[in-house]
């Protein structure tokens, strides 16, 4: 299936991933052998995963699991997915302050973007989130 991307949430944790079908065949400084890509948004209230569960995890992606382009197991947050005709970026985006979610005062912050391109089976780490839309097209009634 051609310019795919699983999204995926309700595990409380942010990841970003190439989907190998052989784990022991992928390259992770080319992304050959992953089929397709997913990104996993963060819960905005709910607890992390707790620090056994990230810290085995943090374990099994340094030992094995080198598929994971991008891990965070304790923030939370949000991920603003923008798609265009050349590519699709997923940017994540943290909270300091669950109780008070406004972006004033420096309680949200950028944590880090990743891009598939169009065509392509794997995710590259960007340095930024696209930039918003200055005049978005309005929606159909």
């Amino acid at each position: 299936i051609d310019n795919s991307i699983i999204l995926t949430g309700d595990i409380h944790c942010s990841w970003a991933n190439d989907i190998p079908v052989d784990p022991a065949t992928y390259d992770p400084a080319t992304g050959a052998g992953s089929v397709i890509v997913e990104m996993v948004c963060p819960a905005i209230s709910s607890p992390g995963m707790g620090s056994v569960t990230a810290a085995n995890t943090r374990r099994l992606i340094d030992e094995e699991a080198h598929y994971v382009r991008f891990f965070d197991p304790d923030q939370r947050g949000y991920v603003v997915l923008d798609i265009d005709a050349t590519r699709a970026q997923g940017a994540w985006y943290f909270l300091q302050d669950i109780a008070n979610p406004e972006p004033a005062g420096g309680v949200e912050r950028f944590a880090a973007a990743l891009s598939v391109a169009a065509g392509e089976t794997h995710l590259v780490t960007d340095t930024a989130a696209a930039a918003p839309i200055a005049d978005p097209p309005a929606l159909a009634p």
